[in-house]
C-alpha cells in the first residue's frame, strides 16, 4: 500500500506543479497583453499630440 500511495502523491505533486506553471504563464501573458495595449494607447496619444503641435505651428 505504501508504494502505491507514494507514487500517487508524486503524481499529485507533479500535476500541481504543472498547474501552477500554466497559471503563471497565463498570468504573464495577460499582463504583457495589458501592458502592450497601454503602451500602444500612450504612444498613439503622444503621436497625435506631436502632429497637432506641428499642425498648429506650421499651418
Amino acid at each position: 500500500m505504501g508504494k502505491a500511495r507514494n507514487s500517487w502523491q508524486k503524481w499529485l505533486a507533479h500535476q500541481e506543479k504543472r498547474r501552477v506553471r500554466r497559471r503563471k504563464r497565463q498570468y504573464i501573458r495577460k499582463q504583457k497583453a495589458e501592458w502592450e495595449a497601454e503602451v500602444r494607447l500612450k504612444s498613439r496619444t503622444i503621436i497625435r499630440r506631436i502632429m497637432d503641435f506641428i499642425r498648429g505651428k506650421y499651418f
